[in-house]
């Protein structure tokens, strides 16, 4: 499988989350259908599911960012602040704008990566959603720069928030995203955005498979998770992690 089929799997698993040298969300390739699914902030609720709304999917239902505090004075930030104000949400196009600020480049770092600290949920996943384009452009300084921003995210109380930072993560070579992944294996709810929808596990799941060279034939859906393909990824990463390292050739973490 080429590269570039490899980045377009990725967010057809959270409107398909990484690739094989970086990692992609919904603004990589083709926009989305006018149906798609803004996961459980459309009428409160997924019908064909009848879910409750998740804590992250009722963060998602305040009604406007408010960029009032954020700066307009180059054209990087005039874009991010756009995109960031025309979120609406039940509205795919709120999604798939975010292209607009990965379009941005590597040199618009400086701009982008204090998203990732904003306590707005979309302005959040926004800046996730930029370095997953940008990051496969990135020069090896930016890239430290990037992983830098995303190891504080590790800690976040928002699971798919913490889901994407660890799988970027693992696309940039840093390990330390793995237990991270293995610790959302039991996380049934859905995330934030995908199309179809996925949960939270499967997309963990994905990205150890993608970047490691195990695969324990986990699966999981709504309400439900494989314990016993969960408990050999716990057995792997506790017999393995002092030893695990990242082959850049094969672009897998490998152990021994």
């Amino acid at each position: 499988m080429g590269e570039t089929a490899r980045i377009l799997v990725l967010f057809a698993l959270a409107a398909s989350l990484i690739f094989v040298s970086g990692c992609v969300f919904p603004p990589f390739g083709e926009p989305p259908s006018q149906n798609a699914t803004v996961n459980e902030t459309k009428n409160n609720s997924i019908p064909a599911l009848n879910r409750e709304l998740s804590p992250e999917a009722k963060e998602l239902l305040k009604p406007v960012v408010d960029t009032s505090e954020y700066p307009d004075g180059n054209v990087n930030q005039k874009v991010i602040k756009s995109v960031l104000a025309s979120y609406k949400h039940g509205y795919a196009e709120s999604f798939y704008s975010v292209s607009k600020i990965g379009a941005l480049g590597p040199e618009a770092l400086s701009d982008i990566l204090p998203l990732l600290k904003d306590e707005n949920i979309y302005a959040e996943w926004s800046g996730l959603s930029a370095l997953s384009v940008i990051i496969p452009q990135a020069s090896g300084e930016q890239k430290a720069q990037i992983k830098s921003a995303l190891l504080p995210l590790l800690e976040s109380e928002r699971v798919s928030i913490r889901g994407m930072a660890a799988y970027e993560l693992l696309a940039l070579g840093e390990k330390k995203g793995i237990p991270v992944l293995i610790g959302l294996m039991n996380e049934t709810d859905l995330l934030l955005v995908s199309e179809p929808p996925h949960e939270v596990c499967d997309m963990a799941n994905t990205a150890l498979v993608t970047y490691t060279e195990k695969d324990f034939g986990f699966m999981c859906g709504y309400g439900e998770f494989d314990a016993l393909a969960l408990g050999k990824w716990e057995q792997w990463w506790s017999q393995y992690k002092e030893e695990i390292s990242f082959d850049p050739e094969k672009k897998k973490f490998v152990s021994g």
